[in-house]
Formats: C-alpha cells, sequence, structure tokens
C-alpha cells in the first residue's frame, strides 16, 4: 500500500496503483498550491506532495505526470519524443548508425558534385547523432484525427504509460470535462493496467463512480475521508 501525503494539509490518502482518487481541496490557496506544485513537475520550495512505499519514498517526477487540462493532450512532448528516441536507440542501435552513415555518405557525394559547378565552401556536421537522424526522418507518435474527448484521454495514458511506465496520473478538474459514464469508461478501461487516476478538483463531483474513493479537504484544511 502506498500514501500519497499533502503536507500543509496533514492528508494522508492511501493507494494502491490501480485505483483511483477524487482530491477535492476546497481551500483556493491550498488548492493553487497543488496546482502549481504539479505544474512545475512536482518541484517546489517544498514538497507539497509526496508518495510513500511504507518509509520508502518514491519521486514523483519518475513515475507520475500532471495533465492541467483536458484539452491539451498532446502525446508528442519533448519528455516523450526522448523516452521514444531512448527506445530506439537501444533496441535498433546498429540499424540506426548505419542509416547515420549513409545518410553523411550521401551528403558528402552532394557537396562534392555541389563544388565541381559553384565557387563554394561548405562544411558539414561530423557529429550527426542519432537524434538528429530521428528529427530529420520526423519519427514521432501518430495522432489521431475526430476522437472523442475520452479516447484522446486513454490514448494519452497509454503512451505515457508505454514510453515512461507512468502510474499516477494527477489531472486538474476532470469532473469539469468528463461526466458520470466517461469517467466509468476511462476506470474500465484502465482496470488491467495498473495506472492511477487522481483528480484534483476545487468542488465536490455531483456524482462519485464505484470505482473511486474520495477525499476532501476543506476551506478550514480539515481531511475529510
Amino acid at each position: 500500500m502506498k500514501t500519497i501525503i499533502i503536507g500543509k494539509a496533514d492528508v494522508k490518502i492511501p493507494l494502491d496503483f490501480g485505483n483511483h482518487i477524487c482530491l477535492v481541496v476546497e481551500n483556493k490557496m491550498l488548492f493553487y498550491n497543488i496546482g502549481l506544485f504539479l505544474f512545475n513537475d512536482f518541484q517546489g520550495e517544498d514538497e507539497l506532495i509526496q508518495l510513500y512505499d511504507g518509509v520508502t519514498e518514491i519521486h514523483l517526477d519518475e513515475i507520475a505526470i500532471f495533465v492541467p487540462a483536458l484539452f491539451d493532450l498532446s502525446i508528442n512532448s519533448k519528455k516523450n519524443l526522448n523516452a521514444l528516441y531512448k527506445i530506439l536507440k537501444s533496441l535498433y542501435n546498429d540499424d540506426i548508425k548505419n542509416g547515420i552513415k549513409s545518410i553523411h555518405e550521401s551528403l558528402m557525394l552532394m557537396l562534392g558534385k555541389i563544388r565541381v559547378d559553384y565557387d563554394l565552401d561548405l562544411a558539414i556536421n561530423e557529429s550527426l547523432s542519432e537524434n538528429d537522424l530521428f528529427k530529420i526522418a520526423d519519427i514521432k507518435i501518430a495522432e489521431s484525427e475526430s476522437v472523442s474527448l475520452l479516447d484522446q484521454l486513454l490514448k494519452y495514458i497509454n503512451v505515457h504509460c508505454e514510453l515512461r511506465k507512468t502510474k499516477i496520473i494527477f489531472i486538474l478538474e476532470m469532473n469539469s470535462y468528463l461526466n458520470q459514464d466517461q469517467k466509468h469508461n476511462l476506470y474500465e478501461a484502465l482496470k488491467y493496467k495498473e495506472v492511477s487516476i487522481v483528480s484534483v478538483d476545487n468542488h465536490c463531483p455531483t456524482c462519485v463512480d464505484n470505482m473511486e474513493k474520495m477525499f476532501v479537504v476543506d476551506d478550514d484544511l480539515c481531511f475529510i475521508k
């Protein structure tokens, strides 16, 4: 059993990967500070939110991501592309090096022809890297068009789970975007992934799904289970 600790409110929330949480923070200053902490990649002057497995701290930036708004679900972020490049380099290193060598030879041949026809002294980058090759080929994750918000969110979560082994998805005001059926279908789709959704809301949702637990920090910073 893991435990999420929110220091300023003395909140301790039990969590097993695969379970889902609706965290309602009615105190607006704490809600703002939590949002800011999550937005800054789980960094701040004090560790506002911590995750423990027993007495061992688990660094949130290694297993969690933050979704500030469901209308911005870009899957080709710099972190995702770097994770994708790392996988490609680990699996296909020899093929990539051969590809770089072939490109370099083709460019040298082209420069040689240009020098014959034009009085120009051209230079070429001798240290073409694997990442340079990926950028030249514009390798990225294919994005779906004209899909529902739920489908976009599921793809977003799946990409992060595959590339970065994400276990916790913090979403700000998820209940403002998804209705009860969408939220239930989201939890059903994630049932076997062992990934947890933590929705951070400022107001209590009208309905709580039977696959999530709600915890409330009220305006006086009292913790209500």
